[in-house]
């Protein structure tokens, strides 16, 4: 490892080339970052507008939804649909809607536009993007998390990529 830095420090290029290679590169990273920027915000919006909260829970039955404790929660916690089309509770168990704090439900979601922005970020850098994917396709229509999440792992992980790739 020393001597690699020995050998870049050896190595002197003219001030007018380093010149030119920060600015033609800082020019690149700039597109390459608002491109990014900008289809973030974008599937953030779509995220809050398709999805919203997620605050319907499996818990069981004859329990005050106001006074929720662990032990009354379905195991594992549950997110479920009050409709036909996504995830029915089991036996049991009844899909109420549950007023949460932020720190008991997560930080990734679709609420607010600053927690929308930060699932997309999550699911740009493809870590812990399935979670929530899963979590959608339990409160809504299947389709709406596929076409959503495909695409947006699409178009800011696979494209970005290419495209800060090719300038």
């Amino acid at each position: 490892m020393i001597r690699f830095i020995r050998v870049f420090l050896k190595v002197k290029l003219p001030e007018k080339r380093l010149s030119a290679i920060f600015k033609r590169s800082g020019q690149q990273i700039y597109n390459v970052t608002l491109f990014f920027l900008f289809f973030m915000s974008l599937y953030a919006l779509i995220g809050v507008q398709f999805f919203g909260p997620l605050e319907h829970h499996c818990i069981k039955i004859n329990t005050n939804a106001a006074n929720v404790t662990f032990n009354d929660l379905a195991i594992p916690d549950a997110i479920c649909s009050p409709h036909k089309d996504g995830y029915n509770c089991p036996n049991g168990t009844s899909c109420q809607e549950l007023q949460l704090p932020r720190d008991v439900r997560g930080f990734a979601g679709f609420d607010e536009f600053a927690t929308s922005f930060f699932t997309v970020y999550q699911a740009s850098s493809m870590e812990g993007w399935s979670l929530t994917m899963y979590r959608t396709m339990d409160a809504l229509p299947t389709w709406r998390s596929v076409i959503y999440f495909f695409s947006l792992i699409f178009f800011l992980s696979w494209l970005v990529k290419v495209s800060a790739m090719s300038e």
